[in-house]
């Protein structure tokens, strides 16, 4: 089993409806055929409206749900309304069986759920970030276990 992971302890911002690698969160895992990668992902979020997340891999997005209509299809969705002096622990995994050998690379993409360009959103930080203990500022980590080797 193999255990390697990527984070990001800088804040990220983030105003847009196009997804968007998160700086710092990509990482490459050499496999076999044969098994499997549990992709695991903890970040703190906020911003005006809600915050999507989903798995890329390789250039190819994994992890989501069924298509209906117009809807993004997401791995992970914060609530809406994060807003203001909030942030939110996000946390999601997926099991990835991807059937490939040789050198793979997980990305962790977001974009916001509002149609507002005024309104950011933010990683590892609070909308607020004044310097007092009020408002903390977090990490974004993605870890790959390979499951099956």
């Amino acid at each position: 089993m193999l255990f390697i992971a990527a984070q990001n302890v800088d804040p990220f911002s983030f105003s847009t409806q196009t997804w968007t690698h998160i700086t710092g969160i990509s990482q490459a895992i050499s496999l076999t055929s044969s098994s499997k990668v549990l992709v695991s992902v903890s970040s703190m979020a906020s911003g005006a409206s809600g915050i999507m997340y989903r798995i890329d891999r390789g250039g190819t997005v994994i992890g989501t749900g069924t298509a209906a209509g117009s809807r993004p299809l997401v791995t992970w969705g914060a609530t809406d309304g994060l807003g203001g002096q909030n942030a939110e622990s996000v946390s999601f995994e997926w099991l990835d069986t991807h059937g490939t050998s040789g050198s793979v690379t997980y990305k962790i993409q977001v974009r916001c759920q509002t149609t507002n360009p005024a309104a950011v959103h933010f990683l590892n930080r609070q909308v607020t970030d004044s310097d007092n203990s009020f408002y903390p500022r977090g990490v974004t980590v993605m870890t790959l276990t390979e499951i099956g080797a």
